[in-house]
């Protein structure tokens, strides 16, 4: 991409999309848990990443409920206090035979380290619909705890096919919940009339960061929904941190509207969380 950080700017920076663990499709994007403590202290060294929210393959690739166990685990280790570490908590299945542990599930991972909830639909094979999905959105709501959730996982037809009206849908009814999108893979210019709807349309709605490397992405989006709507990530091991960070710092944005998209909305998200 040719972009360069500016390490001098001092802005620090936390990363809500993280990935460690074994990737069963692929060794080239394997972090075995046991580096994680060095791969944390040289992304603060060298880009200033204060904190990270950190999703586990496993949780995805074969066990959810083991995922979570495992980031539990990673989270109480002492060769990794130093850092500000939380962990995404990935829906368990379980929860779909059992609803009413589901809020004591919650808050048991909050207690963990656990800060947001992660979904997988399409590749878990489960509802996020309002219809299949409204009894845990309640307690969401009502905690108001955050969602992440990837565009490739509301393509219904692998097409970019995406369900826009859905999350619209949701995020109007449980407006205490805040909604972040995670662009996945995908980087598709076409998007941006989407992503502009979904800013205009919701109040809780946010948008993370690593995808939006287009000419203007960032400044448009900041000009539509405002700096607070946008949620600084790597997407780690997938990208390098060097490509979100330095679109970022180099963006024509003010730097209160990047130390705000950086590291600060995120922050106050989790504050605003009712446990």
């Amino acid at each position: 991409m040719g972009l360069t950080v500016d390490l001098k700017t001092g802005i620090k920076f936390y990363d809500i999309n993280f990935w460690i663990g074994e990737n069963y499709l692929s060794k080239k994007f394997s972090i075995p848990d046991t580096r994680l403590a060095k791969i944390l202290e040289k992304r603060k060294d060298k880009f200033n990443i204060i904190g990270t929210l950190i999703t586990h393959f496993i949780s995805y690739f074969y066990n959810p409920r083991i995922g979570n166990d495992i980031v539990s685990g990673l989270l109480s280790n002492n060769d990794i206090m130093d850092f500000d570490l939380d962990g995404t908590m990935v829906m368990e299945q379980d929860y779909f035979y059992e609803p009413g542990s589901f809020e004591k599930g919650l808050l048991s991972r909050y207690d963990q380290g656990f800060r947001i909830l992660r979904l997988f639909p399409r590749s878990h094979k489960y509802p996020f619909e309002i219809i299949g999905f409204g009894k845990f959105y309640e307690v969401l709501n009502h905690y108001s705890f955050p969602v992440m959730i990837s565009l490739d996982e509301i393509d219904i037809t692998g097409n970019k096919n995406i369900e826009w009206e859905k999350i619209l849908e949701i995020a109007g009814k449980y407006k205490d919940i805040p909604i972040i999108i995670d662009g996945g893979a995908s980087k598709e210019l076409m998007y941006n009339s989407f992503l502009f709807s979904l800013l205009n349309n919701s109040q809780n709605i946010y948008l993370n960061t690593h995808n939006l490397l287009a000419m203007d992405q960032i400044e448009d989006l900041v000009n539509i929904g405002g700096p607070e709507k946008l949620l600084f990530d790597s997407y780690f091991p997938y990208y390098e941190p060097h490509l979100s960070i330095g679109r970022l710092i180099n963006s024509s944005i003010s730097r209160e509207n990047k130390e705000k998209i950086s590291n600060l909305n995120i922050q106050n998200i989790f504050k605003e969380i009712k446990i």
